[in-house]
């Protein structure tokens, strides 16, 4: 699964070389909160819980 979101992220840079510079930074800020948003909703898979008294 982190595979392909690092390649989103990679094609996502790549084709934003190509994009006119009027409209790149309305497309990086989209980019990045994208970004975030994903890793917020799928935060157990980027953060694995460590061990403790909560995951009992």
């Amino acid at each position: 699964m982190k595979k392909h979101f690092y390649l989103a992220i990679m094609i996502s840079i790549i084709l934003g070389l190509y994009i006119p510079k009027d409209l790149q930074f309305a497309v990086t800020i989209m980019i990045i909160s994208s970004v975030v948003t994903y890793i917020g909703l799928n935060h157990e898979e980027f953060f694995p819980a460590k061990g403790g008294d909560d995951n009992e």
